[in-house]
């Protein structure tokens, strides 16, 4: 499964920076998870990294996070992703259910 995370400081860590080699080991470790393929894809937006993430759970992607250095300074939203047209399944089932009760609904 695909998790789109989002990463962003803390409002205490912009307060009080780590240190520049404490950020360094941080970096190090999601270059590794790039390199091994926990992590698909890192990138950075305006003012957060934004992070395509393969795991088996949103818990399990959590946990990751948890584990990554100077976790605690950083704020993070974890979003599950699914494939697309799986979904544009799901709505086009959905739409034709609608299509049948509009047609049987007396006018």
């Amino acid at each position: 499964m695909k998790f789109l995370v989002f990463t962003s400081p803390s409002e205490e860590v912009l307060k009080n920076p780590p240190l520049a080699r404490d950020y360094e080991e941080q970096v190090e470790f999601m270059r590794a998870a790039v390199a091994s393929g926990r992590i698909a894809r890192a990138l950075h937006g305006q003012g957060r990294a934004i992070w395509l993430v393969n795991g088996e759970s949103e818990p399990e992607v959590a946990a990751f996070f948890e584990s990554v250095p100077l976790a605690f300074s950083m704020k993070r939203e974890i979003e599950p992703l699914e494939d697309f047209f799986e979904h544009a399944k799901r709505v086009h089932a959905w739409l034709a259910e609608n299509d049948g009760k509009r047609a049987a609904a007396p006018s």
